[in-house]
């Protein structure tokens, strides 16, 4: 919880220049940045207003609110990279509540793993399938560990394009390896943080800096999960049913595994089951060109 008095401090004084904020804010989103330097971070953090403005009107209370924004982790991420497009757009902000745009859920159904006879599998596959393009194509632009994937976290805009929704357990590359190294552990567990698994180094009792891959945590979270009530070890994710046991050979390396390595075989087998499951699976009517995810 940030303090009147903390939010207060960071804000500029009547003789200090104004990149002195700015600064401030560039120290605030610096683990977010990525390497992408020489931003107007004022103006992307608050798009509404003239960024010299803001800090020459001397609002005290907008500048506040903005600095508040800047510790927001979510936030900072759809603002700083709305150019992707790949969350939710903020449409504004009222007070410390900030407004995105609709999303529908690709999947919103509850006790989906416990009963996935319920479902409906060509629906759970194709949206399976477009999760997997969606983490592939972040992956290209933007290293970000999402460490908590459900279902209800991926939705749709208005134009159909997947996007993720929930980024309070969303870090980039380098503040989770920051974070990691700074977590006392003596085993691997101890190094987990929700869905993103760690390593640790035993002999020096520190965690090692890296975390497994989006895609094998799709596979173990979402594709190819754990089923509660049938013991710790069973598997009964959504796609079960209609699985070869060669397919749930691979699902199952890819949800132990900590990289990516299976995801290619991965696409390929969702792909074959949108085809043997829906009348008309949605990739073979795409243009290949297109952004398809």
């Amino acid at each position: 919880m940030l303090t009147k008095e903390y939010t207060q401090s960071l804000l500029p004084v009547d003789e200090e220049p104004p990149e002195v904020f700015q600064d401030m804010l560039q120290g605030l989103v610096a683990f977010e940045l990525n390497g992408r330097d020489n931003l107007d971070i004022l103006s992307l953090l608050w798009p509404w207003h003239n960024s010299s403005s803001i800090i020459t009107g001397q609002n005290s209370q907008l500048l506040e609110q903005i600095v508040r924004f800047a510790h927001n982790d979510e936030y900072k991420l759809m603002q700083l990279y709305s150019d992707l497009q790949l969350f939710p757009r903020v449409l504004g902000t009222c007070g410390d509540i900030y407004v995105v745009e609709h999303m529908t859920l690709l999947l919103d159904r509850p006790l989906l793993d416990l009963f996935p006879a319920l479902t409906d599998t060509c629906h759970v596959t194709r949206s399976a399938r477009r999760i997997l393009h969606y983490l592939l194509h972040l992956s290209s632009v933007l290293p970000l560990h999402l460490c908590d994937l459900q279902w209800g976290h991926f939705g749709a805009d208005s134009a159909g394009r997947v996007r993720f929704v929930d980024l309070d357990a969303a870090f980039s590359a380098e503040k989770m390896a920051a974070t990691q190294r700074e977590t006392v552990c003596s085993t691997d567990e101890d190094c987990d943080f929700f869905d993103c698994r760690g390593t640790c180094d035993v002999a020096q009792g520190r965690c090692l800096g890296g975390v497994s891959d989006n895609v094998s945590n799709l596979c173990r979270q979402l594709v190819w999960a754990r089923a509660p009530l049938l013991g710790a070890q069973r598997r009964l994710g959504l796609l079960a049913a209609v699985l070869s046991e060669q397919q749930a050979e691979l699902l199952e390396r890819c949800a132990r595994s900590r990289t990516a390595e299976h995801a290619q075989q991965v696409a390929e087998v969702l792909e074959e089951l949108e085809r043997r499951t829906c009348a008309e699976p949605e990739w073979e009517t795409r243009d290949t060109d297109t952004d398809e995810f």
